[in-house]
C-alpha cells in the first residue's frame, strides 16, 4: 500500500501537484515564460518545478 495517489491531482488543467519539486535546482537565466496559471517564471525550469504543465515564452501581461 503506497501513500501517493494514484491518479496526478491537476488543478485546473495547469498545475500538477505530484510534480512539484521546490528543491530542484534551475539555472538563473531569466528567459520568462508565462505559465497557464497567469504569474511569470523566470524560466521554464521554474514553471516545471512549480508543477506547471503549459507556459508560452514572455512575461504574462
Amino acid at each position: 500500500m503506497s501513500c501517493e495517489p494514484e491518479n496526478p491531482i491537476i488543478i485546473n488543467d495547469c498545475i500538477d501537484e505530484n510534480l512539484i519539486d521546490l528543491d530542484r535546482g534551475c539555472i538563473k537565466i531569466y528567459r520568462p515564460v508565462c505559465g497557464c496559471d497567469a504569474l511569470t517564471y523566470d524560466n521554464e525550469c521554474f514553471a516545471e518545478r512549480a508543477g506547471v504543465l503549459n507556459w508560452k515564452e514572455g512575461k504574462c501581461l
